[in-house]
């Protein structure tokens, strides 16, 4: 579901941090361009761009095909929209600007550096502003059922550096790492004992000793 892009050279590490290696990368400067190629590549409707105070660019790069890839967005301007990605979860988390998803129906207001999750199986309604974002694309056939929602720490200095796999109640995932030894098993799930008025959270990363890290999580 990734949309259509051009080769370019692969980018390397620094400092030991192990990078993603963008295997197709999209780019340039022209309004209209970005609007379609991004309409075009998220199977959306009515996009509509505009341009802001900020000297308008977009880049979209991608580590390439397989079950699980990763992927960097940006559009500096303002836009909005439908998509319907078909055959493909989408986890996300803004790096910079703003952006909300399923507009009129469950928003869901994002938060530099806090993954979310795209709704699946129906078109939402979305809008941007100034934004760069990391994504991971799962192949929906890969797995025998959507993975559910969570609440997560903020990912790492690079989106190809191990996620640790941790499973909500009943076992669903909610993410895992495509380079997860066999022999690593997942530590037990957390659940938190929500601040009064705050949403329920579901999901935390334990630490490696399978404890929760967050003060107000309770084993199960």
């Amino acid at each position: 579901m990734s949309p259509v892009a051009v080769p370019s050279a692969p980018s390397g590490g620094s400092r030991g941090v192990r990078l993603p290696v963008w295997r197709s990368e999209r780019r340039g400067a022209d309004l209209d361009e970005a609007r379609d190629f991004y309409q075009r590549g998220y199977n959306g409707s009515g996009f509509r761009a505009e341009r802001t105070t900020t000297p308008f660019e977009y880049r979209y790069a991608s580590t390439g095909g397989g079950p699980v890839s990763l992927h960097s967005a940006s559009f500096l301007g303002r836009v909005r929209g439908t998509v319907d990605p078909a055959g493909v979860y989408v986890v996300l988390w803004l790096t910079q600007g703003r952006a909300s998803v399923d507009l009129g129906r469950d928003e869901n207001r994002l938060v530099v550096g806090r993954p979310a999750m795209f709704p699946t199986g129906r078109p939402f309604g979305f809008e941007a502003h100034e934004y760069r974002d990391a994504l991971v694309h799962f192949d929906a056939p890969t797995s025998s059922a959507p993975p559910q929602s969570c609440t997560a720490a903020s990912p790492a200095r690079s989106a190809s550096l191990p996620w640790r796999a941790t499973r909500l109640p009943g076992g669903s995932p909610c993410a895992d790492s495509a380079t997860r030894s066999p022999s690593r098993r997942p530590p037990p799930s957390c659940s938190a004992t929500p601040r009064r008025g705050s949403p329920p959270r579901r999901l935390c990363a334990p630490s490696p000793t399978g404890s929760c890290r967050c003060p107000s999580l309770r084993r199960r």
